[in-house]
């Protein structure tokens, strides 16, 4: 009854202590955000039978070893547990060894590369501590023997931890059970951390966000609602080039996916042709994709391949902007990442236009509309682009 109570006072406490800790740290930190507050009631129930079994067995053990005892030496005080096996300590003793020699391969280059080391390391760690357990009635009956020396209290405390090694060596195994998993978490918590310190890549510089708005949406009410509830925020636009017609807004499904038009803008590299670089468009032409000509804009697939438009101010507020770059923006040029798109410092693009397909009806290649040469510079991907 006692076990039952106490898994379930513990289970309920360790739901409120984690409520009431995330609450209190969200209220610390506004940088950490995390979703509502939910209980898995399965693993809930997991972690009481857990705790219920382990009251259980932990109350059943010593008394399995008090019904063995002979009472009438236990009231003469001359009872005590049966000497510890020679062989155990040594097998101890060669487990931790085995167990060591596992652990330092793991985390060695020997094991690098593999999940084998991972399990190597868990396994060999499991192996030492049962190695410690194996150990732990010989250094009581140690323990007992060096505290003849001490003062009365100690030794008597010596002798009867010695003597009534069924109730001290669990306690023991419980203790060291309860540091080596501490340390084995606060081990991987500081490793991850590390990790993530080291692979961490800012998406914008601190202070800055991005909301992205489907041509779907109404930005006027994205804008009112950061206005009413954020009002000291400044909102810069930053739109992407070849989006759908807005005319289209306010169409059914049906309606907006027959009658929507899109704009399709690509550049041209040299050498590639008006249709190759509607490369995405190509299944539906009849025209094979070239990936060398499909590199920016309208039939590209990569997202980092999209024509970005963002006024100046913006941009040198979240990037570091030389001068001969803000020159070329300020004429009416164009940043790219890809230097084989820039021909005597200028860019070829191609225009297009389209209705949006249907699961039905795939969209087909553009009608090239116009041509343009627009001053363009390249530019370090690393230090610019806009993940």
């Amino acid at each position: 009854m006692l076990g039952v109570v106490s898994a379930a006072i513990a289970v309920a406490a360790g739901v409120l202590l984690a409520l009431l800790g995330i609450t209190w740290w969200q209220a610390g930190h506004a940088d950490f955000v995390t979703g509502p507050f939910e209980v898995s009631w399965p693993r809930v129930a997991g972690v009481f039978l857990a705790s219920l079994v382990a009251s259980l067995v932990a109350a059943l053990l010593p008394a399995r070893g008090t019904a063995r005892l002979d009472i009438v030496s236990v009231l003469a005080g001359r009872t005590g547990d049966r000497t510890v096996h020679r062989g155990l300590p040594v097998v101890g003793l060669l487990v931790m060894a085995v167990s060591g020699g596992i652990i330092f391969w793991g985390v060695s280059d020997g094991g690098e590369g593999t999940e084998v080391h991972a399990y190597a390391v868990a396994g060999g760690a499991v192996c030492l501590v049962l190695g410690c357990l194996m150990l732990i009635p010989a250094l009581l009956a140690l323990v007992c023997r060096l505290g003849s020396r001490l003062s009365l209290p100690l030794r008597l405390a010596a002798r009867d931890t010695a003597r009534q090694r069924a109730r001290s060596a669990p306690a023991v195994a419980a203790i060291m059970a309860a540091v080596a998993a501490l340390t084995a978490l606060s081990i991987g918590a500081a490793s991850d951390t590390r990790q993530q310190e080291m692979e961490y890549r800012a998406q914008l510089p601190m202070g800055h966000g991005r909301i992205w708005i489907s041509p779907e949406q109404d930005q006027s009410s994205v804008r009112s609602l950061i206005t009413a509830q954020a009002p000291e925020l400044v909102v810069s636009p930053v739109s992407i080039v070849g989006q759908a017609d807005p005319m289209a807004q306010g169409m059914t499904n049906g309606e907006r996916a027959s009658a929507s038009r899109l704009e399709v803008v690509a550049a041209k590299p040299p050498g590639c042709s008006d249709a190759a670089v509607f490369g995405a468009f190509g299944s539906a032409g009849g025209v094979p994709v070239d990936p060398s000509c499909t590199r920016l804009g309208g039939g590209a697939q990569q997202q980092n391949a999209q024509i970005m438009v963002v006024s100046l101010q913006t941009l040198a507020a979240t990037k570091a902007v030389s001068d001969a770059e803000r020159h070329t923006l300020q004429s009416g040029g164009a940043l790219v990442f890809d230097p084989v798109l820039v021909d005597s410092g200028f860019v070829d693009f191609v225009t297009g236009r389209t209705k949006a397909g249907t699961v039905d009806k795939p969209t087909e290649m553009p009608v090239v509309t116009s041509h343009h040469r627009v001053p363009a510079s390249a530019i370090d991907r690393k230090t610019w682009q806009l993940s």
